[in-house]
């Protein structure tokens, strides 16, 4: 599968029309396609923001659900059984062995 092309920086700082698209693009968050007559030849995409890439923050009905949990499993795990079980399946190789 071949990898997709890096795409080059370009300074748009001199060219109102093109900076005025791409700030459209970027305020609506919503892709455009350009065109050359009929043809489409390129695509703007809004990148994504570091603060849209952040997590978002936790409401108090989510503190409340995640505090809630806390003890759930009492008495329904044994939990010296099952970290005794993790340790055992992580001795176990699962992969077949190599023909070297």
């Amino acid at each position: 599968m071949p990898r997709p092309a890096v795409a080059e920086p370009l300074d748009i700082s001199e060219s109102p029309e093109l900076r005025e698209l791409v700030e459209t693009v970027s305020r609506e968050r919503r892709p455009r396609t350009l065109r050359v007559a009929d043809q489409d030849v390129a695509v703007i995409v809004p990148l994504a923001s570091k603060a849209s890439r952040s997590r978002k923050a936790m409401s108090q009905r989510d503190i409340e659900a995640f505090l809630s949990s806390a003890g759930s499993w009492h008495g329904l795990v044994d939990t010296d059984q099952l970290k005794a079980d993790i340790a055992e399946s992580r001795r176990i190789s699962s992969r077949p062995p190599l023909d070297l």
